[in-house]
């Protein structure tokens, strides 16, 4: 069963931080936010520093590698 990607937007990852702060669980983020518990766990996995989470360091995070894809692959591939 293929599984539909789909990218958190900024302010689903303000609320991450307020979760993770709030002592919640992956999968109750994951369940809050309807999305799979996979897709909050790249999340934290990709753009946490040092066992902690910023959601304004997150959203500079993938800004700039979505920047550097652009100047490797072109808009549009």
């Amino acid at each position: 069963m293929p599984m539909n990607y789909q990218q958190l937007i900024d302010t689903q990852r303000y609320q991450i931080e307020a979760y993770l702060k709030a002592n919640y669980t992956i999968t109750q983020i994951a369940k809050e936010l309807g999305v799979d518990k996979s897709t909050i766990s790249r999340e934290l996995k990709r753009n946490s520093r040092k066992c902690s989470y910023n959601a304004a360091y997150a959203t500079m995070l993938t800004k700039e590698r979505k920047r550097e894809s652009y100047k490797r692959y072109g808009k549009g591939t």
